[in-house]
C-alpha cells in the first residue's frame, strides 16, 4: 500500500487470487483450473483463503483511513462503502445482475464478462 501511494497512484484495487483445481469434466476442455462460480474444487496452494483477505483489507483501512481518506481511492472500500450507505454500484460483482460488460478476445471471441472468459461462457465470434 505505501509503495502504491509513495509511487503516486490514487486508485488502488486489491484483488485476492482465488483458483480451484479442475476436475475430470473441466480438464478434458484442456483446462487446469475451474471456471469462477464453481466451488466445488479443491483451492490451489497459491490461493489467498478469505480470513487471509479479510484481515489485509481491516489492515489496508485502518493505515487509509488515518492518513489517506479523500487521497488515496482504495477501490474495495469505496465500493463497500457505496452499497453500504445505498450508492449506485459501480462494479459489476455488485450489481443484482451480471453481464453488462462485453469482453472481446484477441480472436474475436465474445463474453460478457472478463470473469468468465471460459469455453462454456463464449457468446460467440465476431468475425
Amino acid at each position: 500500500y505505501d509503495f502504491l501511494c509513495d509511487a503516486g497512484v490514487e486508485f488502488i484495487q486489491f484483488i485476492p487470487v482465488v483458483e480451484r483445481l479442475a476436475d475430470e469434466t473441466t480438464a478434458r476442455d484442456g483446462l487446469k483450473l475451474h471456471a469462477p462460480g464453481d466451488i466445488q474444487g479443491e483451492l490451489t496452494e497459491w490461493s489467498v483463503r478469505p480470513e487471509e483477505f479479510g484481515e489485509f483489507l481491516v489492515a489496508i483501512f485502518d493505515h487509509w483511513i488515518k492518513r489517506d481518506v479523500g487521497k488515496i481511492f482504495v477501490m474495495n472500500i469505496e465500493w463497500a462503502f457505496a452499497n453500504f450507505v445505498g450508492a449506485p454500484r459501480a462494479v459489476c460483482h455488485h450489481q443484482p445482475t451480471c453481464g453488462r460488460s462485453v469482453i472481446v478476445e484477441h480472436n474475436g471471441d465474445v463474453y460478457a464478462c472478463d470473469h468468465y472468459v471460459y469455453p462454456q461462457y463464449r457468446l460467440g465470434n465476431m468475425h
